[in-house]
Order: C-alpha cells, then sequence, then structure tokens
C-alpha cells in the first residue's frame, strides 16, 4: 500500500508541474486512456481528455504566464486496487498574462485515479475556490 500512496503522489507532483510548465501532451499523459475523462473548473466542465488537455491547460495559458498550483494536506484514500480518491487543500500563485499582477485562488480539489497498467491516471478532476 505505501508503494501505491508513493506512486498517488508522484502523479499529483506531475498534475502540478503539468499545470506549472507542461503541454498538452503532458496532460495527456497524466490522464486516463482507458475512462472517460472530466474536469470540473470554478463554473467549467470540461469533458473527454483532448477538451481538459487543449482547453482548460489552453486557456490557462491564456490567463496567466506564470503558474504554480501548491497542494496541502494530501489524503488518499485508496478505494480499492484500481480506484483511488485524492483530496486536498491548494492554493496557486500565478502572474496575469494582460497585466503582469499577482493572482491567486486557494480551494479544494477532489482527483479520481484508475489504475492502467500498472501506472495511476487520472480520470477525474474537481477543484473549487474558497472565497475569502
Amino acid at each position: 500500500m505505501n508503494n501505491q500512496k508513493e506512486a498517488i503522489q508522484a502523479l499529483i507532483e506531475e498534475y502540478k508541474r503539468v499545470i506549472h510548465e507542461g503541454t498538452a501532451e503532458d496532460f495527456l499523459a497524466i490522464l486516463s486512456a482507458e475512462n472517460r475523462c472530466t474536469l470540473i473548473s470554478i463554473a467549467t466542465l470540461y469533458d473527454g481528455r483532448e477538451t481538459i488537455a487543449n482547453e482548460f491547460l489552453g486557456k490557462m495559458r491564456d490567463l496567466y504566464t506564470e503558474i504554480e498550483l501548491i497542494s496541502e494536506s494530501l489524503d488518499i484514500n485508496q478505494v480499492d486496487e484500481d480506484t483511488a480518491v485524492v483530496i486536498f487543500g491548494y492554493h496557486t500563485e500565478c502572474q496575469r498574462r494582460n497585466t503582469g499582477e499577482p493572482y491567486g485562488i486557494k480551494g479544494l480539489e477532489t482527483q479520481v485515479l484508475k489504475k492502467e497498467d500498472d501506472s495511476w491516471k487520472i480520470v477525474h478532476v474537481h477543484y473549487s475556490k474558497v472565497v475569502d
């Protein structure tokens, strides 16, 4: 079980790297190829691997020159051998592309993961913003 948690933590670290500096191809590599993938941002549902990799990540690249996703209090619940739910608090440190101003949000994120060919992949992401 510890090896599984370490593998899941490594996937979350790769997810954060992809948000920070990755490409659409990098995002596709961490998303499930065997299951329908969805991502719910604050007000938008992205349905499908290509949509998440291109539209969600593309929107982030259009809005910000810098994005750092910092996770806090990672909670991993391995439901069975091939399914896990990960919940963590997060905050972002960004720089707006149009003004150069710093910007950030904080909230909670939930991810559903499935194991495919001995590797964990993201099936679903849902994040919410905490209003100050």
